[in-house]
């Protein structure tokens, strides 16, 4: 099994399409400010709802695509190197740069997302609409308890239990997350409904207690809140105050809230005896639902905290796919035991939809619970999230499976040019709307039982179509060796790690600009990846960096009529950092 197989010819079709994967991922990142009440350090002046779907479009492919290819050039080194070379391999290309990215880049990262926040960059809903150049929508105005905007918004109209299209909340929970008692006051007296869930089944008194908002949840009590009501994972208002600080503080920087610890303890201690008082039989001497305060409950919020915490912050992708390759080198021992393998016409032909789909739609149902949104979860914990990791193991490995899969004629991407077009402009809009309800386009066809697994369907759907239909079309134009497509390729890996602090920092620097949205974006993204390339080029490409990341590298050496050549050095084929 360690002997190499011989020659394999390279893909560079796939060498680029990843590369061009990793290059998304800036692009996506880029986006992210410019998306209104995301949880992102930076919050642009001119937000946009179209950003969100330029997100969730580029989202709900990228990485399934980048871990399909991993998992194809993992098979090619494999079989051409063997086992043992392949495992060395992946330590030197993944695991050491991941941990040398721990002590430079991620706390790099830290340094720069805390500094953007401190000096404004997450301040957004505590800014002026007009000055800020947000939308005056009826979340914000409650947001900033801007009663006399929500008058104005009101007599337009505007629903007062309507959800917010990110958040899910209605204006009553958002007042009551940022602590607008005056905002709560106006919002029962014309209209809001106490009770009234949002999009994950809390109710503002739930709310009050996770956040501790005593003065707000006395208010609410008096207003007719019930105390039995539950959220979607079975909580209810008592039982949201023994959660511990660690997940609250998580939770409420997603939704840009400020707390105090002692505060927050003061508060749910009140709160707790105001429920009490008003018939809670949930309580006991003791606390809510002893099992949060056993031994079980303080392991169990451990684990949480290990998979929340972004410990790895965009890195993760390297620490996923050191998993990947411990997983595959059991599938390698295994698959070289047996004599059987899977029909050719089972990998190639569209019947692999029949069960990629189906496979992928399970541990998609597990995603979007706490945070709607289009594509799979981020998992950047010390711990994965099982759900997340066994989504791109299926990606991962039917890449290592069609290696196996000899595909002279392309067979896999063979109708790209169906296959993308159905998936961008009839799956994607339509699994948009029933996974984040943004009222887009009507769905009121599909019958609110059905809304949640068509929309996980189409979830898996677009992700298997966009990525086959890459496959193709990058077949059918770079299939050649081109020096332009290879310096991207090699340039990517670097790119990608080192982007993340500085595209905060050109983010933070440009958000109040008052230009086009989209050529802000533009700018982001052009000097990101300018000042990126420009550090790979002089900095990491001839050094013990870029022989780390993608293997030695001649300088160009002048030849005959002023020829520029750039060949790797050693093996007359090389192997690239996620191949």
């Amino acid at each position: 099994m360690n002997a190499a197989t011989g020659h394999i010819a390279r893909r560079h079709d796939l060498d680029s399409l990843r590369a061009v994967a990793m290059l998304l991922g800036i692009v996506l990142h880029g986006v992210l400010a410019f998306i209104p009440a995301t949880p992102w350090a930076v919050q642009d002046a001119r937000p946009s709802e179209g950003f969100a779907l330029l997100m969730a479009l580029i989202h709900g492919f990228r990485m399934p695509l980048f871990f399909l290819v991993s998992g194809f050039f993992t098979a090619m080194l494999w079989r051409k190197r063997g086992l043992q070379k392949l495992v060395t391999h992946r330590c030197m290309r993944i695991l050491v740069p991941l941990v040398i990215g721990l002590i430079t880049i991620v706390p790099a990262t830290w340094v720069v997302i805390i500094g953007a926040s401190v000096a404004g960059g997450t301040k957004r809903l505590q800014a002026d609409g007009g000055e800020a150049g947000l939308p005056a929508t009826i979340w914000i105005t409650a947001a900033i308890g801007d009663v006399a905007g929500l008058e104005s918004q009101l007599a337009a109209g505007v629903d007062v239990d309507a959800w917010d299209p990110v958040t899910g909340a209605t204006p009553l929970a958002i007042a009551v997350w940022h602590d607008q008692q005056q905002a709560v006051e106006f919002l029962l007296e014309h209209g809001a409904d106490v009770n009234q869930p949002c999009r994950d089944k809390s109710t503002a008194l739930i709310a009050a207690a996770f956040f501790g908002r005593d003065e707000i949840a006395k208010t609410l009590l008096a207003h007719g809140a019930r105390v039995d009501a539950r959220n979607e994972r079975g909580d209810n208002a008592a039982e949201v105050t023994y959660v511990n600080w660690s997940i609250t503080q998580q939770i409420a920087r997603l939704v840009h809230v400020e707390l105090d610890q002692a505060q927050l303890a003061a508060g749910r201690l009140e709160i707790r005896s105001m429920l009490k008082q008003a018939g809670d039989t949930s309580m006991t001497e003791e606390g809510t639902r002893k099992d949060r305060t056993n031994a079980g409950a303080i392991l169990w919020a451990l684990i949480l905290g290990a998979m929340m915490f972004p410990f790895f912050q965009h890195l993760w992708f390297l620490w996923f796919l050191c998993l990947l390759v411990a997983a595959f080198c059991i599938y390698a021992l295994v698959i070289d035991s047996i004599p059987w393998k899977l029909p050719s016409w089972v990998v190639l032909s569209p019947v692999r939809y029949v069960w990629l789909i189906p496979a992928t739609m399970l541990p998609q149902a597990a995603m979007g619970l706490l945070y709607p949104s289009f594509g799979p979860d981020t998992s950047a914990g010390l711990l994965p999230m099982p759900w997340v990791l066994a989504y791109y193991g299926i990606f991962f490995m039917f890449g290592a499976i069609y290696f196996d899969h000899p595909d002279p004629r392309g067979q896999v991407g063979r109708w790209w040019w169906l296959t993308l077009p159905v998936a961008l402009l009839a799956v994607f809009p339509l699994g948009y709307e029933l996974t984040m309800q943004r009222g887009l386009i009507d769905v009121e066809w599909v019958g609110t039982s059905n809304r949640r697994w068509l929309a996980v369907f189409l979830q898996a759907t677009y992700a298997w179509f966009m990525t086959f239909g890459a496959i193709g079309m990058f077949r059918s134009l770079f299939s050649f060796e081109s020096k332009i497509m290879r310096y991207v390729s090699d340039s990517s890996y670097w790119l990608y790690l080192v982007h993340l602090p500085l595209i905060v920092l050109v983010q933070f620097v440009i958000c109040s600009w008052l230009l086009p949205s989209s050529l802000k974006l533009f700018l982001i993204c052009t000097i990101t990846i300018a000042l990126s390339l420009l550090s790979y080029h002089f900095c990491v490409r001839y050094t013990f960096i870029g022989t780390l990341l993608n293997g030695p590298r001649r300088r160009p050496q002048v030849v005959v009529d002023a020829i520029l050549i750039d060949e790797p050095s050693g093996e007359a084929e090389t192997v690239s950092p996620q191949e």
